[in-house]
């Protein structure tokens, strides 16, 4: 018995210590690209345990090496928006990374996750061919620099003919630093400016006053007004000027900051040209997930349509849930999407009926509907060229034509067993009015055509019901039969001598106190388990994990207490449960029970009644009860089990 308690504990212990890498394991982390930078499939759910992989399929061997994957991690969900370096003072760290084979069918790579991270964001450029640099445009830039050198290094600190990648960067952040200084000089000098003009209207109207006069003292007057307007002059002319060069030296440094890059300085080849082929966010949380849409172009009215792509995650009601509209480009279509969600509770389904749940969460009444709007303006680069790396310069262009990845959440919580009913609706272009008109004048006709163009809202997802939000379970209520290794002794007095019945004074009669030590018993018994982690009763007991099977939440072993049907007070049982079989549990633990002990009489002193005297008596020992613990296990059944086991 005891070595059968300890193979039950051992096979309960080993479930737990099993869940975590068999929970990991069952889940891909893997979002898969065409070359072009379309998705195709994405992991709806995902395990904490492991790194991100972004895979490529298809006729990837002739752009593979040229392909390269930008990508940060946010602490909040954010609408995705290319990761260029100059977007770093908004992301924080931007890593860039290559593909880690491209011998193979699938080439991919491996993003680390971040501790504390909710989402992340990447950009998939393709770089161009590079093109060796005459080295006309590196000469121009730096005659440029040289000529423009005392804004910037007047003391001639810097060797503008042989920078290293460092110092090359240094300097084009001085040129901005000096621009901007210009345009504060700029600012300032335009008080001057309006100064001297002030003083020149001032003079100018004084000048106007004497220009009648003939006596002497009017006509020195003048004179000394006509000098002084004449400086004025002077001093506004030069005020003007000086503003104006300060506009147009920043305007050459910021030139020639921006010609660095295309003048290609480092390597010899030069910068090789970039274009932006995705633009994608994933939510790789435990607990987010996610319902994929295929954005496709139809000759059909509306136009576009939404198509599922994958499946339904399975949603708890600690899950956040978003909708992502994934393979849209801003050239294709250029409106937001807005996503609305009516949810109405409905029945559980009718698995294991005696789980209570305990909750306090407030149930929402049936038609209640909470809309979510998307704040995503789009924006497009209106910049000619954005400088990714200092080896590559991307066409701004490209980011309206590549595919990206639109997010749209819903709550922050759900309430088990709610049922969403999910619409995702855009506006499109819609031709409202189309007409011609004729008009005649005499001899004459006059045709006016009206063409009117509005934008009109779509449901591209219209009324479409989710599975049920499934509900968490806390507790666990069953009964069953539980082996108790506890033992009942039991105490009876046996005659060993009879009585001689020719003796009339003295009694032979003899007897002997024996005990059965009992054996181990069954109990039918209640138990009420508690969950360390709250349980989704609908998940399999064992799951799939590739080809193999792994246990799931609902073996973890659960702390139990019970209590016997027949005398719950008497007899209660302390240990752990494990949901082995759907519905179906194992106990193991300690039983607490009430067992008779045989009360020995004693005399005054302490010390036990004379023994002679204690076989002659023929009364029944006196007994009395007492507490004690033993080991036990048994099985377990939720009703819905026991009535399929009846039928």
């Amino acid at each position: 018995m005891r070595k059968l308690q300890i193979v039950l504990t051992s096979a309960v212990l080993l479930t737990a210590t099993s869940m975590a890498s068999a929970q990991g394991s069952a889940e891909s982390n893997t979002v898969v690209l065409d070359p072009s930078g379309r998705t195709l499939s994405a992991a709806t759910s995902w395990a904490e345990d492991q790194p991100i992989t972004i895979r490529f399929r298809g006729e990837v061997s002739t752009v593979c090496e040229n392909l390269r994957v930008s990508y940060a991690w946010h602490d909040d969900v954010m609408e995705p928006e290319p990761l260029f370096a100059d977007a770093k003072a908004v992301y924080g760290t931007i890593e860039t990374k290559s593909l880690a084979s491209c011998k193979t069918n699938s080439p991919s790579l491996e993003i680390p996750r971040v501790s504390g991270k909710r989402m992340l964001t990447y950009t998939v450029w393709k770089l161009g061919t590079p093109t060796e640099s005459d080295g006309t445009a590196k000469a121009a830039v730096e005659n440029e620099l040289m000529r423009l050198r005392p804004l910037f290094d007047p003391n001639n600190t810097i060797s503008i003919k042989s920078l290293t990648r460092e110092a090359f960067a240094d300097l084009r952040d001085l040129l901005e630093t000096t621009a901007v200084g210009l345009d504060e000089a700029v600012t300032r000098r335009a008080d001057t400016v309006t100064l001297d003009a002030r003083n020149l209207k001032g003079l100018e109207e004084d000048a106007k006053l004497f220009a009648g006069t003939s006596d002497a003292t009017g006509i020195q007057t003048l004179r000394g007004i006509l000098a002084d307007l004449r400086t004025a002059r002077d001093a506004l002319r030069a005020s003007q000027d000086a503003q104006a060069g300060d506009q147009r030296s920043s305007k050459a440094l910021r030139s020639v900051r921006d010609r660095m890059l295309e003048a290609v300085f480092f390597p010899v080849k030069a910068c090789a040209s970039a274009t932006v082929l995705k633009i994608g966010g994933l939510l790789p949380a435990r607990t987010s997930k996610s319902v994929y849409y295929n954005f496709t172009q139809s000759p059909a009215p509306p136009g576009v349509s939404l198509v599922l792509m994958g499946g339904y995650p399975r949603v708890n009601q600690d899950d956040r849930l978003f909708a992502i509209v994934a393979n849209r480009a801003l050239t294709a279509h250029r409106y937001p999407f807005t996503l609305s969600a009516t949810r109405v509770v409905s029945a559980p389904p009718i698995l294991a009926p005696v789980r209570p749940t305990f909750d306090v969460a407030k149930a929402i009444a049936p038609g209640d509907s909470a809309v979510h709007l998307l704040s995503n303006t789009e924006k497009s680069k209106t910049d000619a060229t954005v400088m990714i790396q200092c080896d590559a310069v991307v066409d701004a262009s490209s980011v309206n034509t590549a595919f990206r990845d639109s997010v749209l959440p819903f709550q922050e919580r759900f309430v088990g067993n709610e049922v969403l009913t999910v619409s995702i609706s855009t506006y499109i272009s819609h031709l409202a009015t189309d007409k011609s008109t004729t008009t005649v004048e005499g001899t004459d006709s006059k045709v006016t055509k009206q063409t009117i163009v509005e934008a009109k809202v779509v449901d591209l997802v219209d009324s479409v019901k989710y599975p049920q939000v499934r509900a968490l379970y806390r507790f666990n209520f069953a009964t069953g039969a539980v082996v108790s290794s506890l033992r009942d002794p039991s105490f009876v007095r046996v005659k060993t001598a009879a009585n001689d019945p020719d003796t009339t004074t003295v009694d032979e009669a003899r007897y002997q106190l024996e005990t059965s030590e009992g054996s181990g018993r069954v109990f039918p018994a209640f138990l009420l388990s508690t969950y360390l982690k709250r349980v989704d009763i609908q998940e399999p007991v064992w799951r799939r994990c590739g080809t193999a099977r792994c246990p799931g939440w609902r073996m973890l072993p659960a702390p139990s207490v019970g209590f016997s049907i027949a005398n719950p007070a008497d007899n209660v049982f302390i240990g752990v449960t494990s949901e082995l079989l759907e519905n179906v549990h194992l106990f193991v633990g300690r039983h607490n029970g009430k067992v008779n002990e045989l009360v020995t009489p004693r005399d005054g002193s302490g010390t036990d009644v004379d023994i002679v005297r204690a076989d002659r008596d023929s009364a029944d020992p006196k007994l009395r009860t007492r507490r004690t613990w033993d080991w036990a296990w048994g099985v377990t059944f939720n009703i819905n089990a026991l009535s399929s086991f009846i039928k």
